[in-house]
């Protein structure tokens, strides 16, 4: 593209209406769309010199527009040419105009899988001036939901400690989709264990780490250390009652505490040890004299 094709964009962008941009932007998707096969590497040199500038030459709505085109166009083209737009947009990523960054964000995971590993790169670069698009980063990531989550359940065990916390952001903004893979990652080496339990703290309600707690499907020593690590969020009640959970040694004496707390009766060692469903009633009804 000669400069003076460059002057006229820029010239053009910086006229152009609000209320026009929408018809512009559907006019730069085909134009792009049109270049993709005979002029795509002039095509991509040009979008990633207007999209890495901070020159005042290309206005802001120039650049958040080519990155709404390649948002439309990125899903249509081969691996190979959509692996180049990804790299265009990582860059559109750091952008300090905050309508360029979520519009990339937005593009990064609108495409998904292909994606994935751009942005967890983006997480774990030392060199990243840039404080805000490790933030931009996790947020692409977290709207792809549960696509994102095995690649990030593997990444959890990297021991590049940028992307790590990073992964474990992006884990507690997708929430619960995540959490069936974080549970069974729960069997994996100390280290992603302990992300994984730091992320589920983060993601489940009290009475929900209590039930997790009271999985004797987990070994003891995962149950403990789930527990040592939500101390400071489980309620008083729930607290009392984990602590009793972790110290269970049996399938059966976990059943018996889980069947005492339903029917309104704090487990005790002692209560647990001589339980018999016929003492049930008996129980209760003493416990509502204390009461």
């Amino acid at each position: 593209m000669s400069k003076k094709q460059k002057v006229n964009i820029s010239y053009l962008s910086s006229r152009i209406s609000e209320s026009a941009w929408p018809a512009l932007n559907r006019a730069l998707s085909a134009f792009t769309f049109k270049v993709l096969d005979d002029q795509f590497e002039l095509f991509i040199n040009t979008l990633t010199e207007v999209i890495e500038s901070n020159s005042p030459f290309y206005s802001e709505m120039l650049r958040y527009h080519l990155v709404l085109a390649i948002d439309i166009i990125a899903p249509k083209v081969s691996e190979e040419k959509q692996q180049q737009l990804i790299n265009i947009l990582i860059i559109a990523l750091g952008n300090s105009n905050g309508l360029i960054s979520d519009a990339a964000e937005n593009a990064l995971s609108n495409i998904g899988e292909s994606a994935i590993p751009a942005l967890i790169t983006v997480l774990g670069n030392p060199n990243n001036s840039n404080i805000y698009i490790r933030d931009a980063a996790k947020n692409a990531l977290s709207k792809m939901g549960e696509l994102a989550v095995p690649a990030l359940i593997t990444a959890l065990g990297d021991s590049n400690i940028h992307v790590h916390y990073g992964v474990e952001g992006a884990l507690i903004k997708i929430g619960e989709p995540a959490i069936p893979a974080l549970i069974t990652a729960l069997g994996s080496d100390e280290y992603v264990r302990s992300a994984a339990v730091n992320v589920l703290i983060n993601i489940l309600s009290s009475d929900k780490l209590v039930e997790l707690i009271a999985d004797y499907k987990l070994s003891p020593e995962i149950r403990k250390h789930i527990f040592s690590s939500a101390k400071e969020k489980l309620e008083p009640r729930d607290l009392f009652y984990s602590e009793i959970l972790i110290i269970l040694n049996t399938n059966e004496q976990i059943e018996i505490a889980k069947v005492l707390m339903v029917n309104g009766i704090f487990p005790t060692p002692y209560l647990i040890e001589n339980y018999n469903p016929s003492k049930l009633n008996d129980w209760k009804q003493l416990l509502q004299r204390f009461k």
